[in-house]
């Protein structure tokens, strides 16, 4: 509904492969948490913002290649449920419909919001292979409103990530 705020976000994962990722394909499965900001600045102003903390739990499913022995390419697809810490949301103007452009009305958003989560990434092990560092470019997008009243709007969240994992 406006620009985007740019902020960092912190989470985990646990990864179970279903076997060795080799020169074939090896599946996956997975969970996930993520917490971080969401929310749009005014493209009328530069004082009105939402900002929604939130937090995801997802479930995911993937591939992963073994690339030259040394690197690990893979992509994931899950399900997560986002939520957000719905008080104390918006900063600025009161009237919300004219510094963003899609708002009809004040927003009242909703505690939480089925997503899509999605990752494609790199990883390669380090220390004796029980550690492997990633790079990966990650993100969600939500299924359905976030919004109470009349107007539809959603959260997507588009992040690239380093990281690093145990292997058991």
């Amino acid at each position: 509904i406006g620009k985007n705020v740019w902020k960092t976000n912190v989470g985990a994962s646990a990864v179970y492969f279903l076997e060795e990722p080799g020169e074939e394909s090896a599946y996956y499965l997975g969970l996930l948490y993520r917490t971080n900001t969401r929310g749009s600045l005014s493209p009328v102003d530069k004082v009105s913002e939402f900002k929604l903390k939130t937090n995801t739990f997802g479930i995911f499913g993937g591939l992963a290649y073994s690339l030259k022995e040394k690197f690990v390419f893979y992509y994931q697809i899950g399900l997560g449920l986002n939520l957000f810490e719905n008080e104390d949301y918006y900063e600025g103007n009161p009237n919300q419909e004219d510094y963003f452009d899609y708002l009809d009305e004040p927003a009242d958003i909703k505690s939480s919001e089925l997503t899509a989560i999605y990752a494609i990434g790199l990883s390669t092990g380090i220390a004796q292979e029980k550690i492997t560092v990633f790079f990966e470019v990650n993100g969600d997008t939500g299924i359905g409103d976030i919004n109470k009243s009349f107007d539809e709007l959603s959260t997507h969240l588009f992040g690239v990530s380093l990281g690093a994992r145990y292997i058991l």
